[in-house]
């Protein structure tokens, strides 16, 4: 039986490593996983920010799934809004509902904290069309693709 929870600060590592899986998996994200090493070493408490939360899918303990959000606030949106910023199940997990769960899990949030939507960038290449098809199946629209600046 699978169960999700809240993510606390003794999940750091296990959340830093759940991300970087998923980076890696994209491929093309060298500098993304400098990044969250970085941040992995600076003891952030990923759950003492107000408007970030992290969710971990269990079976029987170990961790097979994980959602990062975050709020933001646009007038497009009608105010507050959601960002799933980082969702990834272990590969040997998919097609067994986890994904289902963690984006339930999203939803719930969102009814709590009264945002008028929530946002997920997904791949727009060939390969990822079963992520994307997940996230119709699941009720989302796509809108397009998302740029970035880095600094």
């Amino acid at each position: 039986m699978f169960k999700i929870r809240k993510a606390g600060k003794e999940d750091l590592h296990l959340t830093f490593s759940l991300v970087k899986n998923l980076l890696i998996e994209l491929g093309d994200e060298a500098k993304d996983l400098e990044k969250v090493d970085k941040l992995q070493y600076s003891q952030i408490d990923i759950n003492n920010l107000e408007t970030h939360f992290v969710f971990l899918v269990e079976d029987e303990g170990e961790a097979v799934g994980i959602i990062t959000l975050s709020e933001c606030f646009a007038v497009y949106t009608g105010g507050n809004y959601g960002i799933i910023n980082e969702m990834y199940v272990l590969p040997e997990y998919r097609n067994k509902n986890i994904g289902a769960i963690l984006i339930d899990k999203t939803k719930e949030i969102a009814a709590e904290r009264n945002w008028g939507r929530i946002d997920v960038t997904t791949p727009v290449e060939k390969r990822w069309e079963r992520t994307k098809s997940f996230y119709l199946k699941q009720g989302f629209e796509f809108t397009g693709e998302k740029l970035k600046f880095d600094l």
